[in-house]
């Protein structure tokens, strides 16, 4: 709903933007300019100048007007004796603004047109590009086709202002232009021409530049980038104090502070700069201004848990300014009270504002980006009070509207709405399948590893017995070959010592029986051996059997952690639900680690290439589905144990989330990440997240450190003995060094990743 509001404001001011910027400061310059100047076409200029001033003054009141006829006609008069076809042009283009004013739209049109084709049988740069400015004002931004016409307009005029060599009316044009194509979306090609303007003002060291400040963060605001928004506006807001202005430009400005405030989270400050922009919007008797900061104060109330300051907001604010001036506000205040109603679960009064707001932009529909908002505040307000036909059938109205604007933001939110109307309406398979359709695993692949693994083991432990049992009898062949020796010995000095005494045949008796004892001790210790070794091997095969249901069973919990967490983010918003999905995130990489470990033979250590490829894979398909991002993974095949594994794995889901988020605010074909770990033969790993976004703003890292993914990427870096390093030049390198728990000697040479895994 923010988004809305924000969209509705920043395009109220196209139209105003098309007036020259004229204080009351220069005005008074004019008129004492004009007491001192000759009968000439620079008198005719000042005349109409002051004008044009009167023309565009904020309101409509009729003195103001009778003023402008005042200074057209004496100019009329003056030009009957000089004769200028410039001064002519002139005067019939101020004079079409004056009738558009009094609301004659199509006259007014014809008059520019015709004095279009004056200026083009003349060839002055100059004044046609005025002519084409004023013109692209009768086309309607909320209308695709005439929008794309008054873009083209506009760049005329852009043209013609560079041609003539008019640099102030240059860089207005390029402002408004940059406007024009944030209304498109197209965020790039408006900062291109905001710096356009930029340049041209400050070639004539021109101090009015609020206006360009205020676009440049908005559209950082679109972008979802606050911090940098708040920068841009405080200095829109620091130059529009300088130069004491005073008109609808500072509202804007203070506006958009509020929303800045607001979706970072500090609802209080953000009342205080919305309170501002109304009191403005009221001085310059602007309505459908006066409604948006309304529809503003009032979502910032319902924010704060204060409904009811919205309600005395929109019962104190004068009638006079809760008129509409234009169709496209209409719906503001039907919005405001339906939002505070259905926050105090007052759904009868709820309903009453929900069917008026779907009367009204029915009968004046809005542009894409306010009617997207609305259907999706209604639908869920459909889905709350068990309407679900009501639901379904804005969801597929939305559907042809998302197409069109293609916002992929609007479409997970459209996602999100269908998940809560499958689950209200009992169709659980859906509503699950649709929330843990990142979360998926795939236990049938285990299954069959298992059942692999148990005949291999089968296997092995017969042949491990066959081996066994032919040790024994080579053992037992071996003995009786000893003995057959000895006693052929024995016989042989039977033989010689035939006359030996008695005794000495006795003594050969005692000696042969104390042989045959020691041959059967041997017989028994070596089957209490065997058998000693098959229960080890038996133990030793339970154990790892445990080990990996144990790894198994906690994956399963962690999984099971990550769905509560989903189910748990259905009535969060802004920072508690994007604290919500990076705990997700950082539970997923836990649980990774345990799936790898009870997926493959080695219980004990972890293979980081294909971990980290598996885990890039699924941040991507969160944050990353249109692969604007391309990864660069250079990961040398490293066994690292559980107790550093983890660490890693959460650093890198820390490092590569923050860039996904923040490092890349503008649009293009470049972007990346780029992973590298890497060991040397002194034991140490080397781990790299680099990207090439807009790196961190000056001394962030100093101003930031306190932040939660700091916080535990130095923890993490701790845990396993390491130091993390933070650097910002052309884009984020974070460095940790750390020795790996299994030693270099204990496996293969380990080399430098040579091969880019890009995914």
């Amino acid at each position: 709903m923010k988004k809305l509001v924000i969209i509705l404001l920043m395009l109220s001011f196209c139209g105003a933007s098309f007036a020259q910027d004229i204080s009351r400061h220069e005005v008074d310059s004019l008129i004492s300019a004009l007491k001192r100047s000759k009968a000439d076409t620079a008198r005719i200029n000042l005349l109409l100048t002051l004008a044009k001033f009167q023309i565009f003054k904020p309101g409509e009141y009729q003195q103001d007007l009778d003023s402008a006829v005042v200074f057209i006609e004496k100019a009329k008069a003056l030009n009957a004796r000089l004769k200028s076809n410039k001064s002519l042009e002139f005067i019939t283009l101020t004079g079409a603004f004056l009738i558009k004013e009094r609301g004659q739209t199509e006259l007014s049109k014809k008059m520019v047109e015709q004095v279009i084709i004056m200026i083009n049988a003349e060839k002055d740069k100059s004044y046609l590009a005025d002519a084409y400015f004023a013109l692209s004002d009768y086309y309607d931004y909320n209308d695709p086709k005439q929008l794309s016409e008054k873009i083209n307009l506009v760049e005329k005029a852009v043209t013609g202002f560079q041609q003539s060599g008019n640099k102030e009316r240059q860089g207005l044009s390029l402002k408004v232009l940059a406007d024009l194509y944030i209304n498109q979306g197209k965020y790039s090609v408006a900062l291109e021409k905001l710096n356009l303007s930029l340049e041209a003002y400050n070639s004539i060291h021109y101090t009015q530049l609020q206006g360009v400040y205020v676009l440049y963060g908005s559209i950082y605001i679109n972008n979802g980038n606050y911090k940098q928004a708040l920068v841009y506006e405080l200095m829109a807001l620091d130059y529009a104090e300088k130069n004491k202005d005073t008109s609808m430009n500072l509202c804007q400005i203070n506006n958009y502070i509020g929303i800045v405030f607001y979706q970072l989270g500090e609802k209080e400050k953000a009342v205080n700069y919305y309170e501002t922009a109304l009191q403005i919007a009221e001085k310059n008797n602007d309505n459908d201004n006066v409604l948006v900061m309304i529809a503003n104060l009032v979502d910032n109330y319902t924010g704060m848990g204060a409904p009811e300051k919205g309600l005395r907001l929109l019962y104190t604010t004068p009638k006079k300014f809760l008129v509409p001036k234009h169709d496209q506000s209409d719906y503001m205040i039907p919005q405001a009270y339906f939002s505070i109603y259905y926050f105090l679960n007052d759904y009868k009064k709820a309903g009453f504002y929900a069917d008026k707001l779907i009367n009204t932009i029915n009968e004046h529909k809005p542009d894409y980006a306010n009617l997207g908002g609305i259907y999706y505040t209604v639908a869920n307000y459909y889905i709350s009070t068990r309407q679900f036909i009501k639901a379904r059938n804005l969801l597929k109205k939305n559907d042809l509207l998302t197409y069109n604007t293609v916002d992929p933001f609007r479409a997970n939110q459209m996602d999100y709405l269908r998940f809560l109307l499958d689950k209200a309406s009992g169709n659980y398979k859906s509503a699950v399948e649709r929330l843990l359709k990142y979360n998926m695993v795939k236990d049938s692949l285990f299954n069959e590893t298992k059942s692999k693994q148990i005949k291999e083991l089968e296997i092995a432990y017969e042949t491990q017995k066959k081996e066994d049992s032919l040790k024994i009898k080579d053992k037992n062949i071996t003995v009786l070959n000893q003995q057959h020796q000895m006693q052929q010995g024995y016989l042989d000095r039977a033989n010689l010592l035939r006359n030996v005494t008695f005794g000495g045949i006795l003594l050969l008796f005692v000696i042969m029986g104390l042989l045959y004892r020691q041959y059967c001790n041997k017989q028994r210790t070596n089957q209490m051996i065997m058998h000693k070794n098959e229960l080890l091997e038996h133990l030793v095969s339970e154990k790892e059997w445990l080990l990996k249901e144990v790894h198994h069973r906690v994956k399963n919990n962690l999984q099971t952690v990550v769905s509560l967490l989903e189910l748990q983010s259905e009535n969060l918003s802004d920072d508690a639900l994007s604290a919500i999905h990076d705990s997700q995130n950082r539970i997923y990489a836990m649980s990774l680690i345990h799936q790898k470990l009870y997926q493959t033979d080695n219980i004990a250590s972890i293979n980081m290439q294909p971990y980290l490829l598996e885990l890039m894979n699924h941040l991507r398909a969160i944050y990353n589905p249109e692969r604007t991002i391309n990864f660069d993974l250079q990961v040398a095949p490293i066994e690292l144990d559980v107790s550093q594994a983890i660490p890693v794995g959460l650093i890198v889901n820390e490092a590569v989330t923050n860039s996904m988020k923040y490092a890349f605010n503008y649009p293009a074909s470049n972007h990346e990440i780029a992973i590298v770990l890497a060991q040397n033969k002194k034991h140490a790993v080397k781990l790299i997240i680099a990207d090439n976004g807009s790196g961190l703003t000056p001394g962030f890292i100093n101003a930031d450190a306190n932040g939660l993914g700091f916080k535990l990427m130095n923890a993490l870096a701790g845990d396993i003995e390491g130091k993390l390093t933070v650097e910002s030049k052309e884009g984020t390198v974070i460095k940790v060094i750390f020795n790996a728990s299994i030693t270099f000697d204990e496996r293969a040479e380990i080399p430098e990743p040579e091969k880019a895994y890009s995914i």
